[in-house]
């Protein structure tokens, strides 16, 4: 999906609360905007974020100037939510049950330096101001989907330890509010 930020790869903070009769899920994580923008700097005495915020923070909507920031991403129409464990030691997403091969940016060219990759990628992100593996992504030719109402979309969010599967009509994505840079 093309969207300016990432599911922060370096954090556990991926969390899924979900409303039954609302039909509504809701995910929180911790987003990185890139290259583009700079780290929040707290003031001498303000202390660092060290974990999630409490689920009632009061959504501050606008342009935020952090380069981490503490997302909301709300789901309607919620047909299914679930949180997964990572699927190996080292894979996060179970690689038998998706097909990443269309995700170009997210592999090395042959015999590419892992360096060399990283700072490729970090310089496109820069230019296109897309994340080129946002850890974001909506699942086509589900079989979740098939066996729901026509609309739905699947979508699929990487975490740290964890993934996240909503199938639903749509989200919204709300920001919340700057993290510092840690």
């Amino acid at each position: 999906m093309p969207i300016p930020w990432r599911v922060s790869p370096s954090t556990s903070f991926l969390r899924l609360i979900t409303e039954e009769s609302a039909g509504r899920a809701i995910v929180e994580l911790c987003a990185d905007f890139g290259p583009r923008y700079k780290a929040a700097r707290p003031q001498a005495d303000t202390p660092l974020i060290v974990e999630p915020p409490p689920l009632d923070i009061a959504i501050e909507h606008g342009g935020g100037q952090a380069r981490f920031r503490w997302m909301r991403l709300r789901f309607d129409g919620v047909r299914l939510a679930c949180l997964s464990s990572a699927a190996t030691e080292h894979d996060v997403i179970d690689k038998s049950r998706f097909d990443s091969t269309e995700l170009a940016s997210a592999r090395r060219a042959s015999g590419e330096d892992p360096v060399a990759f990283n700072d490729r990628r970090l310089r496109e992100w820069e230019r296109t101001n897309l994340a080129p593996d946002p850890g974001f992504y909506e699942v086509s030719g589900s079989p979740w989907v098939a066996k729901s109402d026509l609309g739905a979309r699947h979508f699929l969010i990487r975490g740290h330890d964890a993934y996240i599967e909503v199938v639903a009509d749509g989200y919204t994505s709300i920001e919340v509010r700057d993290l510092p840079d840690w």
